[in-house]
């Protein structure tokens, strides 16, 4: 149990953080510090899923991969999402 609240940590860190971003910020490019890794945000419209809003970002991607990186970005245990939320994605699928 404590070794795996231990390994979770980086993830709800992670979560925190970007929970902690103003709205605003929703098409914005940003880099994770220290990381490399670039990302920007969109916002879930109402009706959409993880894999509506995969195949609306990256039309021409396989939306399962982008279904992933999506989920391990924003820490997210399952595929539900809701209107209103900002999901950080790879700017390697924004257009």
């Amino acid at each position: 149990m404590v070794l795996a609240v231990l390994a979770l940590a980086p993830v709800v860190a992670v979560a925190v953080a970007l929970s902690a971003l103003p709205a605003a910020a929703s098409n914005e490019s940003a880099d994770i510090v220290g990381s490399g890794s670039s990302f920007s945000y969109v916002t879930v419209n109402a009706g959409e899923s993880l894999w509506s809003v995969a195949e609306r970002i990256a039309p021409t991607a396989d939306p399962r991969e982008v279904i992933t990186a999506i989920q391990t970005l924003n820490g997210l245990e399952d595929s539900a999402v809701s209107a209103g939320q900002s999901l950080a994605v790879p700017s390697q699928y924004r257009s």
